[in-house]
């Protein structure tokens, strides 16, 4: 029997979490903590059994917003990361439900994922029409979200899989050139201004790993040779500290 796949980051893996208030017979989880949707490309590219799977619910927005505003992740690379998600369950026949978690201190600013699957009609289940009326202060910490609320979330996961006939279901016919944020601008769907799209990051060295990061710009290309796999990025904040952790080490295989 087919299952149901997280490809998450930490909300589906603290103490509490969603998933944990949801059928472990039924769901699969492959989420690492503080990530953004380059680590589930990583996973889907590393993952050999995706014909085992109906539903994947890809949980990255938490992290993503947060970046965004403190333009410490490009938009681009974040577009270009979850469309590749998006365009890879589609071609492997796996109905994607995206999760639509916010981070506290920039739930005012419009999820670009949200804004994605409206236009491409893309299931999505967006949490901020429970956590705007909740009665106490929805959240544990400004990443993370209290119990009651982790319950709220896994039975509205529950509900959308059931509801949805995996048989009968029409996989939305995803443009070519999906992957670019020119092509959201050119369509008016996304339209953010430069504050998010950074010019440089600093250079420092990180605890993961033993070179010093280079500075980049927005218009960065990043070739992989033949042979080459990237299976790892670290992005650093003004303090010289990790914000962003991903895969265990970028290597020449």
């Amino acid at each position: 029997m087919k299952k149901n796949l997280i490809i998450g980051t930490s909300n589906s893996i603290i103490k509490n979490s969603y998933y944990s208030f949801l059928d472990s017979n039924k769901f699969d989880r492959c989420s690492i903590g503080d990530t953004t949707s380059l680590s589930g490309v990583y996973t889907l590219l590393n993952k050999t059994d995706l014909q085992n799977y109906k539903f994947a619910i890809i949980d990255f927005n938490v992290n993503e917003q947060n970046y965004m505003m403190n333009s410490s992740y490009p938009l681009e690379w974040c577009i270009s990361s979850f469309c590749f998600i998006l365009k890879t369950l589609i071609n492997n026949k796996i109905i994607p439900i995206i999760l639509i978690l916010e981070y506290e201190y920039s739930n005012w600013l419009e999820s670009y994922q949200k804004i994605i699957c409206k236009n491409l009609k893309i299931n999505y289940i967006d949490i901020s029409q429970v956590t705007n009326d909740y009665p106490q202060v929805p959240y544990a910490d400004s990443s993370h979200y209290i119990k009651e609320i982790q319950k709220i979330i896994a039975d509205k996961i529950t509900h959308t899989v059931e509801s949805i006939n995996y048989n009968d279901y029409t996989y939305p016919k995803l443009p070519k050139e999906i992957e670019t944020l020119e092509f959201f601008t050119q369509k008016q769907v996304i339209n953010f201004s430069n504050d998010f799209l950074p010019n440089k990051t600093i250079k420092c060295t990180t605890s993961l790993i033993s070179v010093v990061a280079q500075n980049i710009s927005k218009k960065l290309t990043v070739r992989i040779p033949n042979n080459y796999y990237l299976c790892g990025l670290a992005y650093c904040n003004n303090n010289d500290t990790p914000i962003i952790s991903q895969g265990e080490r970028i290597k020449k295989r």
